[in-house]
């Protein structure tokens, strides 16, 4: 039965990722190829940001 359920898991998981793919073709489209630009600079901020977070939380365990 655990099988089943990562398997429902993963189908549910591939659904999501397909349409934000769609979406995100859909607004290349639209925006003539300048979203994957916007994407990329967008995705790259918020994951410097996470990881100075991590970062932070880290120094302040060895501190602590």
């Amino acid at each position: 039965m655990a099988d089943m359920n990562n398997e429902v898991n993963l189908n549910i998981a591939f659904g999501n990722r397909m349409i934000y793919f769609l979406i995100f073709v859909v607004l290349s489209f639209i925006t003539l190829g300048l979203y994957p630009i916007y994407y990329y600079v967008t995705r790259t901020d918020e994951k410097i940001f996470l990881l100075n977070e991590i970062r932070n939380e880290l120094k302040n365990k060895q501190i602590k």
